[in-house]
């Protein structure tokens, strides 16, 4: 699925707050589409891993970032000004979806 196609569906089903669970059942299937709709529900260590971790643990951190950083701008995209004001210093995924 393109970025369009997700703006398509943001334009239909954006997040006013009475339709949580509408909008949240729809990021869920774009962001599993997407493949990261676990960074919705597992949240992310604060602790980067030490020098000494192996190059895995350290891939495996890097990418939960990124696709953390990836599901925080969809979120905020699909949501109305007044929700985006409220939400736009959350720095995790997990923390946003808790808060609404």
């Amino acid at each position: 699925m393109s970025g369009t196609s997700f703006a398509k569906i943001l334009d239909k089903h954006c997040l006013e707050g009475y339709n949580f669970p509408t909008w949240y059942r729809n990021l869920k299937i774009f962001k599993t589409i997407e493949k990261i709709a676990y960074v919705l529900e597992q949240a992310l260590e604060i602790e980067p891993p030490c020098e000494d971790s192996l190059e895995k643990v350290h891939a495996m951190y890097d990418k939960h970032v990124d696709d953390d950083c990836q599901a925080n701008y969809y979120i905020i995209a699909s949501m109305n000004e007044e929700l985006q004001r409220q939400n736009e210093n959350m720095i995790h995924a997990t923390d946003m979806i808790f808060h609404l």
